[in-house]
């Protein structure tokens, strides 16, 4: 656990900042009180890959030329 006076944490906040990224403690120190700085990761879910399996179908010509191209082909 790293210990810093609240007058050095305004100094060094973003190094402080990644240093709670990186998994480790700090406790800023305010007057009589202490303030203990962690990482809070985030709620947001991660991605269930396969999860829309069966909510839409492809046709079988979906990359075929569309017709209005046609002048365009070669």
């Amino acid at each position: 656990m790293f210990q810093i006076t609240i007058k050095d944490a305004k100094i060094k906040l973003d190094d402080l900042i990644h240093a709670a990224e990186n998994g480790e403690d700090i406790l800023i120190v305010m007057d009589d009180e202490m303030k203990l700085l962690i990482e809070v990761k985030s709620a947001r879910p991660h991605p269930q890959y396969g999860s829309a399996e069966g909510l839409f179908e492809m046709s079988d010509d979906f990359d075929a030329p569309l017709e209005a191209f046609k002048d365009y082909m070669p």
